[in-house]
């Protein structure tokens, strides 16, 4: 497996490790994954690229956004119309394509109840078919949020959790994978046009110090735009103000970005404690009083 042949795969953090060995792993297997992480960290592209490594890299990749259907559009959407739809012949439904290939459900927990037990049946029912065979699907799900939680809560069917449980990768956020942020900016720019310009070595640590909330979708978009825009060296003042006040503001230094924190996490408090006082702060004043 090339590992530049996706930029996932980039990177020496032990998340990177994670996710090679599972991309590996789960590309030679056919069951159904579970794919979580905060939004921007990739899900749709590790969904895909497990599939084109797969049994099923022949056949259809189809992504379904389960947060844009109501309950009877996506049943209509994966299995297509009842018998007694008179339309039920115009669309077979996409687990019931007989071109078979992958399938992934973003945001999964939005999947009706009654869909999950349909997907969990389907499920138990491809067991023992031949991985990648025409009509067979993959499915892969993922999600922004903690479904395990949302299964002791009751909210997702038990018995659907338990047929991905064994095959569940949570993927980090980028802030907490700082050691692969240099060799992200440099995949990114590895596409670009033939005479694009280099980073500064301090617009370089500015993009690699920044926590990169909307992850790598942010940073993509990021790094596309410098190359866009900018003809030669790529320095500071050509970053997104955000990025660059962050670096700018003193935050390239760990120690000061610790002492910010804790900073802004004691002028929080500080705000809070001014706003009880204003509100309580004549009646604990009396109390006081009353107890001497």
């Amino acid at each position: 497996m090339k590992q530049r042949s996706c930029w996932s795969l980039a990177g020496s953090s032990s998340t990177a490790e994670l996710i090679r060995d599972f991309v590996r792993v789960n590309s030679r297997l056919s069951g159904p994954v579970l794919l979580s992480g905060e939004p921007g960290v990739g899900k749709g592209r590790i969904a895909r690229f497990i599939h084109q490594g797969s049994l099923f890299r022949a056949h259809p990749f189809q992504v379904v956004d389960c947060s844009e259907f109501f309950e009877d559009e996506l049943s209509a959407e994966l299995f297509g119309g009842s018998d007694r739809d008179a339309n039920s012949s115009a669309k077979p439904g996409i687990l019931r394509d007989p071109r078979g290939g992958t399938c992934h459900f973003a945001r999964c927990e939005e999947i009706a109840p009654s869909i999950q037990v349909c997907l969990r049946e389907y499920i138990e029912s491809c067991r023992g078919r031949e991985s990648g065979e025409s009509g067979s699907r993959r499915l892969v799900f993922s999600s922004s949020t903690d479904i395990a939680a949302f299964t002791r809560a009751g909210l997702f069917d038990r018995k659907l959790f338990d047929t991905f449980a064994g095959s569940l990768l949570a993927v980090d956020p980028l802030r907490k994978r700082q050691e692969d942020l240099g060799p992200l900016v440099g995949y990114y720019s590895a596409g670009s046009r033939e005479s694009a310009p280099v980073f500064s070595p301090a617009a370089l640590k500015a993009l690699t110090s920044y926590p990169w909330p909307g992850n790598h979708r942010e940073l993509e978009n990021e790094v596309s735009r410098l190359l866009r825009s900018v003809r030669e060296e790529i320095g500071v003042d050509h970053l997104s103000p955000r990025i660059a006040n962050f670096w700018l503001g003193g935050r390239q230094d760990p120690d000061v970005r610790k002492v910010s924190r804790q900073l802004d996490e004691c002028m929080e408090e500080f705000r809070a404690l001014t706003r009880l006082d204003s509100v309580f702060g004549n009646l604990l004043v009396d109390g006081e009083q009353m107890g001497r």
